[in-house]
């Protein structure tokens, strides 16, 4: 696994063996960085889920602003610092090690507001409905025009609807489908 584009393009990324982590596939960063495109400048980045942390380092290398890199397994969050020191971004990310609910509560608690949310649970178990919920019941925790999306498996797609958020683009890559959120841009509660 690689950084694909920016700053750390082409700088190989530490995972974890086994069947505790599914890294997101190149050709899913290349479609879903396409989309953003330069929405990921100067961005302030949250990543649910982390993983190894691949989509915020490469939000970072785009130029996002900073990262905040939500994860509850404790090797992960190693490798996540790992891959911070290898593309020397560590002083623009910080790990938050715990579930994606606490993590959630923390961002929230310190008032930054997130331009971008990137929410890639284990799929199949409801935790991007669950995810989804939080956020919408914390809009403030979002900047105006920000976007939430969430990548799963077509076969485990799970429908949502909220009362803040609303979708407004869906993406198929393969198997994966990449699903874009943000408040009606007549929504002022992101000032």
């Amino acid at each position: 696994m690689r950084v694909i584009a920016g700053s750390a393009g082409g700088l190989h990324l530490k995972s974890r063996k086994g069947e505790a982590t599914r890294p997101t596939l190149d050709r899913v960063r290349e479609t879903l960085f396409s989309i953003l495109g330069t929405r990921v400048v100067g961005a302030c980045f949250l990543d649910l889920f982390a993983g190894t942390g691949a989509i915020g380092i490469e939000a970072l290398s785009r130029g996002a602003k900073y990262a905040i890199f939500v994860e509850s397994n404790p090797v992960c969050c190693q490798i996540i610092k790992e891959n911070l020191h290898t593309t020397r971004l560590e002083d623009q990310g910080k790990v938050f090690k715990g579930p994606f609910s606490a993590g959630l509560e923390w961002a929230w608690g310190i008032r930054q507001r997130f331009d971008l949310v990137f929410v890639d649970p284990p799929y199949g178990k409801g935790l991007i409905g669950k995810s989804l919920d939080w956020i919408d019941g914390h809009p403030d925790l979002l900047a105006q025009g920000a976007l939430v999306v969430t990548q799963e498996d077509l076969k485990a797609h799970e429908e949502w609807s909220g009362e803040n958020l609303v979708l407004s683009r869906e993406h198929r890559v393969g198997s994966t489908r990449l699903d874009f959120y943000q408040l009606p841009a007549g929504d002022q509660s992101c000032k």
